[in-house]
């Protein structure tokens, strides 16, 4: 039981790392859109193909970097730029918590795609998610890019760095903020 609390612990103190200023800086929003932007063209310079998302999609968000850490207890979190028609529109993050056997620490780009009108409405209401049973395509270096649509949304990955094992439970959450309220 004192492991259990102490992963507990030790899960809250490293989720504590993740928690943000809520002052704008235009510096820090310059260093973020650099992040985006070498996001961008790695996942494209990898994966060619990829180029159709981002020219059919409604709309996409980047994640530079996500960071994930568990040990029983898990959670991850990472901030992005929200894009509709190519166009800049706001910003997101995504957090995620999870409980089962895990342990390690990573961290991993993303970018998800919304195929249609309606998806991209709804992940602007904040009414946007994956559940415990949601799948993504994982891209690696070497592997292609293919059309895999799951409910109006696509999702690729690369991962940075770091090991994780784990067979847990859990949801991502997703919060949108236009560009105003997100200077506030």
């Amino acid at each position: 039981m004192k492991k259990l609390i102490a992963s507990g612990a030790f899960v809250a103190l490293l989720a504590s790392a993740f928690v943000v200023s809520a002052d704008w800086d235009p510096e820090k929003e310059k260093k973020e859109m650099q992040a985006v932007d070498e996001t961008v063209k790695a996942f494209k310079a990898d994966h060619p193909k990829m180029q159709v998302y981002f020219e059919k999609a409604a709309g996409y968000v980047v994640f530079p970097t996500i960071g994930k850490a568990a040990f029983v207890f898990g959670g991850s979190h990472g901030k992005g730029k929200v894009f509709e028609q190519g166009k800049l529109i706001g910003d997101a993050s995504l957090s995620k918590a999870s409980i089962g056997l895990q342990a390690g620490a990573e961290s991993y780009s993303m970018i998800v795609f919304f195929e249609n009108k309606e998806t991209m409405a709804t992940f602007k209401a904040n009414k946007f998610g994956f559940d415990a049973g949601a799948s993504v395509t994982a891209i690696s270096t070497g592997a292609q890019a293919q059309a895999v649509w799951n409910k109006g949304v696509a999702v690729f990955t690369h991962n940075k760095g770091g090991l994780m094992a784990s067979a847990s439970i859990g949801g991502q959450k997703f919060e949108y903020k236009p560009i105003e309220a997100a200077k506030k």
